[in-house]
C-alpha cells in the first residue's frame, strides 16, 4: 500500500540507497477503479524523503510515473506524503 487510495504489486526494484528506491511494477487505486480494478497499471514508482522513526529509516513520499504517460489522471493522484509519527 502506498496509501489509502493507491496500491502497488509486481515490484521489480531498480534502485535502492538511503535517500530514494525505484521500482517498476503496476498499481491500482480509487481513482481509477473504473479502468484498472481489473488491469492494474504499468508504472515507475518512486519512494523517497526518508526520515527516521523509532531508529529506522523509512521512506516517507511516493510518486507513480505511468507507462505512456498520466492520461486523464491528476498528478495529485500520483502522489503522496505519509505523516509518520515519531512518539
Amino acid at each position: 500500500m502506498l496509501s489509502e487510495f493507491t496500491s502497488a504489486q509486481a515490484l521489480h526494484w531498480k534502485q535502492w540507497d538511503a535517500k530514494k528506491a525505484v521500482a517498476t511494477g503496476k498499481v491500482t487505486g480509487a481513482w481509477c477503479l473504473d479502468t484498472c480494478l481489473d488491469k492494474p497499471l504499468k508504472a515507475t514508482i518512486t519512494l523517497s524523503d526518508p526520515k527516521s522513526v523509532h531508529g529506522k529509516k523509512v521512506y516517507s513520499a511516493f510518486t507513480i510515473k505511468l507507462a505512456g504517460g498520466n492520461g486523464a489522471y491528476d498528478s495529485e493522484d500520483l502522489k503522496g506524503k505519509h505523516a509518520l509519527a515519531t512518539s
